[in-house]
C-alpha cells in the first residue's frame, strides 16, 4: 500500500461521529438547510432538490449516502454546494467546521469491488479527529449509483417505459 503526503486546503466537516475534509476548491457555498422539494419515489439518498442562487440543485444526505450507523443522529443541518465535472450539487451534513489547510496521507489504491475506497481519498487530522479526506467527483458517482441501484429495483409502473438515472441527475445539475 503506497502513501503519498500531501498539503491543501479543505472544507472540514461532521456527519454524526464522523470527521471528513473535501478540497476547498471544490465548495462554492456553505448554507444553513434551505427548503427541499422531495422527488417522489427517490431513495433517502436523494433528499430532495434545493434552490440556490436561483439555480435547482440536487440535494443529497451524505449520512444516508453513506448508510453509517449513526445516520439516524444526524441533524444535517448544513447543505455545502459543491462544483463538479456535472454541475453544482449539494451535500447535506451536520457542521461545517472550518476551511484550513491539512497534511494529508493519501491513498494510492482504489479497490474497484468496493465503491467507498473511490471516494476515500486518504486521511488527514484535525486537531484531535483523524478525518476522511473525500473526492467530489466520486462522491457524485457513489451517490448516483446508489440512486440507480434503488430506482432500478423498484416496480417498473410500465413495462416499456425506460429510467436513466444518470441523465436525471444530469438534467438536474
Amino acid at each position: 500500500m503506497s502513501h503519498q503526503i500531501e498539503q491543501q486546503r479543505f472544507c472540514v466537516f461532521r456527519s454524526g461521529t464522523g470527521w471528513f475534509g473535501l478540497p476547498a476548491l471544490s465548495i462554492a457555498q456553505v448554507t444553513t438547510r434551505p427548503q427541499l422539494t422531495p422527488v417522489p419515489g427517490s431513495d433517502s439518498a436523494l433528499a430532495g432538490l434545493a434552490r440556490v442562487r436561483n439555480e435547482f440543485v440536487p440535494a443529497f444526505s451524505f449520512a444516508s449516502i453513506t448508510m453509517f450507523d449513526e445516520a439516524m443522529t444526524c441533524s444535517e443541518d448544513q447543505l455545502v454546494v459543491i462544483n463538479s465535472v456535472a454541475g453544482s450539487w449539494g451535500l447535506l451534513v451536520d457542521q461545517t467546521i472550518d476551511v484550513v489547510a491539512l497534511e494529508t496521507s493519501l491513498s494510492a489504491l482504489a479497490n474497484q469491488e468496493d465503491h467507498w475506497s473511490r471516494v476515500s481519498a486518504g486521511s488527514a487530522s484535525y486537531k484531535d479527529q483523524v478525518l476522511q479526506v473525500l473526492e467530489p467527483d466520486s462522491l457524485l458517482q457513489y451517490a448516483v449509483s446508489r440512486l440507480e441501484a434503488f430506482w432500478k429495483s423498484a416496480p417498473v409502473l410500465n413495462a416499456e417505459s425506460t429510467f436513466d438515472a444518470q441523465q436525471l441527475i444530469g438534467e438536474l445539475v
